[in-house]
């Protein structure tokens, strides 16, 4: 019988405080997410080149212009603004400002 509550103990204790152990050591090893990062298209580098926002900021900026999305920050309500306005309204049929702002990007239209 003493047998069994010390294996319950063992399992019910024991392995939660051995599991929070060996998390707390893997934690130490991983690296912080943020810093600038290198960009992944032209929208990220002119948002790197005009905003200077780190890697994560320049996701949120995109996912609001793409999905619509609201943000808080005013620096990244700055930056939705601007690539809203240069480049996420451009179409083949509006090459005028082609060479101003963002690059124009190809929009394929399906009925």
């Amino acid at each position: 019988m003493a047998w069994a509550l010390a294996v319950i103990f063992l399992l019910g204790v024991g392995l939660p405080i051995a599991a929070w152990r060996l998390s707390r050591q893997l934690e130490s090893r991983l690296q912080p997410v943020g810093g600038v990062g290198p960009p992944t298209d032209q929208v990220d580098k002119w948002l790197l080149e005009q905003h200077h926002l780190p890697a994560v900021q320049r996701r949120q900026v995109r996912d609001a212009v793409m999905y619509g999305r609201m943000v808080r920050d005013p620096a990244l309500k700055h930056a939705t603004r601007d690539v809203a306005g240069k480049g996420g309204a451009r179409d083949e049929n509006n090459s005028a400002r082609a060479g101003k702002g963002l690059p124009a990007q190809r929009v394929s239209r399906r009925c």
